[in-house]
């Protein structure tokens, strides 16, 4: 079967940038790699989600979740936490630039950026550090964000070298929320089954985890493609969903 084909590949690292992870998670911490993963706002190896955000992310990324609300585990990723975001979902720049270039070192292969915020000079630098992963042959996925405007007004989605997610509804259309603009992946956005903190179950909605669909999506083509140039990859994804 398929799922058994894709047990069989080796596993494809994937940094989620986000709260952290509840590695305690009895679904996910058989995929959460320890020793790479790291907590760039408190500065040490501990990089486990006191929010909830990227557990909810993560799980997404871990499973492949349907509509039915079924899934099968995509044993294929290698969870690896960068926590850029704190316990109220603020961040900093530089955080995001130490955590690109970290995915960088550590033969990151997907990068999963589930966040947005409006485009300001000083945040130019992260475009560049995207830019950077993509010459290194890292896919950065990210959120068009959820404020129904152009990603032109927003980092990272604005970044030319990011892979841009927005949000679709039930009939392929796009939500009333979801940021939009040309070069973007779309995902479906509402009450998409996943875990939380504490082992609990429930539904989400938002831009960040249409992203984590089309960054599942990223993982498992490399799994089976790794002799395939990035455009490739690309053509493949877009064609796949």
């Amino acid at each position: 079967t398929f799922q058994e084909e894709l047990q069989s590949k080796e596993k494809i690292k994937v940094a989620i940038l986000d709260t952290g992870i509840d590695y305690t998670n009895i679904d996910l911490d058989n995929n959460y790699n320890p020793n790479i993963s790291y907590d760039f706002v408190n500065e040490d190896n501990d990089a486990i989600d006191d929010n909830w955000h990227g557990t909810q992310v993560a799980w997404i990324i871990w499973a492949e979740v349907n509509w039915g609300w079924r899934y099968w585990v995509n044993s294929n990723s290698d969870l690896v936490s960068l926590k850029i975001l704190d316990a109220n979902g603020l961040w900093t720049s530089y955080d995001i630039l130490q955590a690109i270039d970290y995915a960088k070192l550590n033969n990151i292969k997907v990068i999963n950026m589930s966040f947005g915020w409006i485009w300001d000079p000083n945040t130019s630098s992260v475009c560049n550090a995207i830019n950077e992963a993509k010459l290194n042959g890292i896919f950065t996925v990210v959120s068009a964000w959820n404020n129904n405007s152009d990603i032109l007004n927003t980092i990272p989605a604005w970044c030319s070298d990011s892979i841009v997610v927005w949000a679709i509804d039930n009939t392929n259309t796009k939500t009333s929320f979801s940021n939009y603009g040309t070069w973007v992946l779309f995902a479906p956005w509402e009450n998409i089954y996943t875990t939380s903190l504490n082992n609990t179950y429930i539904n989400v909605s938002w831009t960040s985890f249409s992203t984590a669909f089309i960054t599942w999506l990223f993982a498992k083509e490399l799994a089976f493609s790794w002799t395939l140039s990035y455009g490739e990859v690309i053509s493949n994804v877009k064609n796949t969903y």
